[in-house]
């Protein structure tokens, strides 16, 4: 092992699909990444109880990255039977959802597209490159 290497634990979850689950019996770790779909259809409701359950899970560093099934998130209206008025402030308290308060609570960092750099408190450096785009559509949010 090199002697610049720090031990870190590292949790990568997805597709939670708004499964609710007591994160205190799991092991704590440094990073909890959640690479998508913390929904099925990205009502408020649903994302905002996915924060709180990821506020359960013991980790220095949460970090979110919405997918195509949280698509309240999406910036373009994917919802049938609302205005772009409508959706824009729908948009809004999904974001706030994820950089408000109870994202804050929960100790969760949500990412948007881009490279981003992280310090842990045990001196460990790492970088990520995060994208919440996907292939295909379907009507599903982030196409590309």
């Amino acid at each position: 092992m090199a002697s610049n290497t720090i031990p870190t634990r590292v949790m990568i979850i997805s597709d939670t699909h708004e499964h609710s689950f007591d994160g205190t019996n799991m092991p704590q770790v440094d990073v909890l990444i959640h690479t998508g779909d913390l929904t099925n259809f990205g009502e408020l409701d649903s994302l905002r109880e996915s924060v709180k359950m990821m506020g359960t899970i013991k980790a220095e560093l949460k970090l979110v990255i919405a997918g195509n099934h949280d698509i309240s998130l999406d910036q373009i209206c994917r919802v049938e039977n609302m205005s772009e008025e409508e959706y824009s402030k729908y948009h809004e308290n999904a974001l706030e959802t994820m950089t408000g308060t109870l994202a804050k609570e929960a100790g969760i960092t949500y990412l948007e597209e881009g490279t981003y750099t992280f310090t842990l408190s045990n001196g460990a450096k790492f970088t990520v490159y995060a994208s919440l785009y996907t292939s295909g559509s379907g009507g599903w949010a982030f196409p590309y």
